[in-house]
């Protein structure tokens, strides 16, 4: 899934380009604040549309040994993923299939009798071999069916259809709220390298990785939600659908597991930025811009 992940993820920063390219807008200049340039590539006459030609990715491909290469093995990734998926989906299916205990005997309940089992084995196909259950588990997840959840009484596709937004405005939430604190946060630590900001930086950098998240959430709930009563401990309100409660609410009930999951992300984005941009405030178009008397702000904005 991490290779995947990257692989996918390179892919649309690369079509997010040439999008722009071929709108007429301007492309953000991210190799230039991150300092990952080609080698011999010269960044003050860079022109940053270039970036979305297929030219220039070709040669970024040949020439330096990052993110493009590994869309180049995009079919190899997914010859890698496949068999590995299929195999986890079979140790999975087989430690569930072997436990202990017969799960008709569990639906059918404590008062039932060996006819009544025997007819529910029947009708979840339990009665056949484990190879024929695998084939028809598998063709089930295949048609989108992923079983029946006889605790809840409801389709397991229901359940997470159900946990699809919630799970959803905690992901994003928690990805933009880390951003934008950690992002401007290591660009001022890289600016006053080894100022009090960035000794800050650094011990709020070690609390945040070694701090575990349910430490960080109970001194949250303590502080906002029991001492100050500014948000609540527990529950979920919806942003959509019959039971929506509006917009403030809903960002109410996240703004404290949104800054708990946010911590740990906030320190390491930070301390990525700002070893980045360290690196970026060191080359010679910095220099260069610096001598032509552009600001401190727009070097660092730019």
């Amino acid at each position: 899934w991490v290779l995947f992940g990257h692989s996918m993820g390179a892919f649309l920063a690369f079509e997010l380009c040439r999008a722009l390219r071929r709108a007429g807008l301007a492309l953000p200049r991210l190799l230039v604040v991150s300092g990952r340039r080609p080698p011999n590539y010269p960044a003050p006459e860079l022109d940053l549309h270039k970036l979305a030609d297929d030219a220039f990715v070709h040669e970024l491909t040949r020439r330096y040994d990052g993110i493009p290469a590994v869309i180049r093995n995009e079919p190899e990734l997914m010859r890698i993923f496949l068999p590995v998926l299929f195999v986890v989906s079979l140790v999975v299916f087989l430690i569930l299939r072997l436990a202990p205990g017969d799960p008709a005997a569990v639906i059918a309940g404590n008062s039932a009798t060996n006819e009544d089992i025997a007819k529910i084995q029947v009708q979840l196909g339990l009665d056949r071999s484990i190879p024929v259950q695998y084939g028809i588990w598998m063709g089930n997840v295949f048609q989108g069916d992923l079983g029946f959840s006889y605790y809840l009484n409801k389709p397991v596709t229901e359940l997470i259809a159900q946990r699809v937004e919630p799970t959803l405005s905690l992901a994003f939430g928690t990805v933009i709220l880390a951003i934008l604190i950690a992002v401007p946060l290591g660009t001022l630590a890289a600016w006053r390298m080894g100022g009090w900001l960035d000794r800050l930086l650094s011990g709020f950098s070690v609390a945040g990785f070694s701090v575990p998240v349910f430490v960080i959430g109970y001194l949250l709930i303590y502080l906002f939600a029991i001492r100050l009563e500014w948000l609540p401990v527990q529950g979920y309100k919806s942003l959509s659908g019959p039971s929506a409660a509006g917009p403030w609410a809903w960002m109410r009930q996240l703004i404290l597991p949104w800054m708990t999951l946010a911590m740990i992300y906030v320190a390491l984005i930070a301390r990525v930025t700002r070893a980045s941009v360290s690196e970026a405030l060191t080359e010679d178009y910095i220099r260069t811009a610096r001598a032509k008397g552009i600001t401190e702000s727009a070097v660092l904005l730019r």
